[in-house]
């Protein structure tokens, strides 16, 4: 053993990327926990397993030989780096008692079933629902309620990943037929179908950061659409000013969230809808956002959800201390990547005209050489994202506008023909 005290990070994959660097530079040694092999490549390629002293497969190994492994070492946190990790975190957390979130709750921060189920248990505003593997007891159940549209999707999917519209028993039996057995990003098999009631409104990203049982609201992004596409196609999100006059109730329902969910240390990243009853959760994830530049969120909000989260688990006063500062919001877009064309990324991309822009702070191209860029119709399917920030908001849309020019011809340049 290198280091007197440990974390493990389970799934450290996307912006769970970012954390074992800076957990050394406190001096922990870090462990990795991988809980399955089956991880979309788009995902396991953000591992970097070099920031690891140790590797663990928990799908050959299993619960009780991790236990064991894992008991071995000095353990400050177990904590999750994406959404697959988050049962996994929390179990092992709660065997070597160094549980930070409620070890009862587990399954509410996870399944997109049950969250819903345990927000309705407590008087907090949530969609009707269904979970099953039958399409007939789904069919029933859609047959009975007041309402035409729905949203049907996996019960522990990634992203948007299997997310349908649907308006008819037509559009659910499809729905069912392409999504029941198939495989997710996770490398989980997709065995149980969730239907839930259409939710009107706008759309929210809510940014949450939890410190023994605080809760904080970080930063909330409304999501900004000028086409008529099924799922998950909005333009870009923009930064919502603190003194918007819907930033506080969606502020306090979120907090009352985080409470029934459990959730107590920690990121979280809440979708919520604005219903012309009040704000309706969407979903949780029990961990960082994904598509993170911790040097874009400081320049716009003040504050780094990378550095907060490992303070939040081993330096909590820091975290706090953060969290309670004085702060200024710029303004700021977090752009979606779109494209109209697919093919075969054959060329290394030159962001250098796209930097040239005095609002742009990070572009993160999610494809690299090699990879096939399919044209974009959901989250998975964007091929990179780009955070603008400054304090004027004209420079920010001008800067926008000459961005959408500009990532065109960035696709021209590397597709093949």
């Amino acid at each position: 053993m290198s280091a007197d005290r440990y974390v493990a990070i389970v799934d450290a994959f996307s912006s769970g990327a970012l954390l074992a660097p800076l957990f050394k530079e406190l001096g922990f040694g870090v462990l990795h926990i991988q809980t399955s092999k089956g991880v979309d490549r788009s995902l396991s390629r953000s591992l970097r397993s070099s920031d690891f002293e140790h590797c663990i497969d928990y799908q050959e190994s299993g619960l009780e030989q991790t236990v064991e492994f894992l008991g071995r070492y000095a353990l400050a946190a177990i904590l999750p780096g994406c959404d697959s990790g988050v049962v996994t975190a929390d179990d092992l957390s709660a065997r070597l008692g160094v549980g930070r979130n409620s070890a009862i709750e587990v399954m509410c921060r996870r399944s997109k079933f049950v969250m819903h189920e345990a927000l309705r248990s407590e008087g907090l505003l949530a969609a009707r629902q269904i979970r099953s593997d039958s399409l007939e007891e789904i069919l029933l159940w859609y047959r009975r309620q007041p309402f035409q549209k729905v949203v049907s999707k996996p019960e522990f999917a990634a992203r948007s990943e299997g997310v349908v519209f649907c308006d008819d028993e037509i559009d659910l039996a499809r729905a069912f037929e392409q999504t029941i057995g198939t495989t997710n990003l996770f490398g989980i098999v997709n065995d149980k179908l969730v239907v839930q009631e259409y939710l009107p409104g706008a759309e929210y990203m809510v940014n949450t950061m939890s410190v023994d049982g605080r809760h904080f609201i970080t930063d909330i992004w409304v999501g900004v659409d000028e086409r008529e596409e099924p799922i998950s196609t909005d333009l870009y999100a923009e930064l919502l000013n603190p003194r918007d006059e819907d930033y506080v109730p969606l502020a306090d329902y979120v907090c009352k969230v985080l409470a029934c969910l459990g959730v107590e240390t920690g990121p979280a990243h809440v979708e919520v809808r604005r219903t012309p009853k009040g704000p309706a959760l969407i979903e949780i994830g029990a961990r960082l956002a994904g598509a993170m530049s911790p040097r874009a969120f400081e320049l716009a909000i003040g504050l780094d959800p990378v550095q907060l989260t490992v303070d939040a688990y081993v330096c909590p006063h820091r975290a706090l201390q953060a969290l309670q500062s004085d702060r200024v919001t710029r303004n700021a877009r977090l752009v979606y990547f779109h494209s109209d064309r697919g093919g075969t990324v054959a060329r290394p991309a030159d962001l250098s005209e796209m930097y040239s822009l005095e609002s742009v702070r990070e572009v993160l191209l999610t494809v690299r050489r090699g990879d096939y860029l399919p044209k974009t119709s959901d989250t998975n399917t964007r091929p990179g994202y780009a955070y603008l920030v400054h304090a004027d908001p004209m420079r920010l849309t001008e800067d926008y506008a000459r961005f959408r020019i500009m990532e065109q011809r960035l696709y021209e340049s590397i597709l093949d023909a």
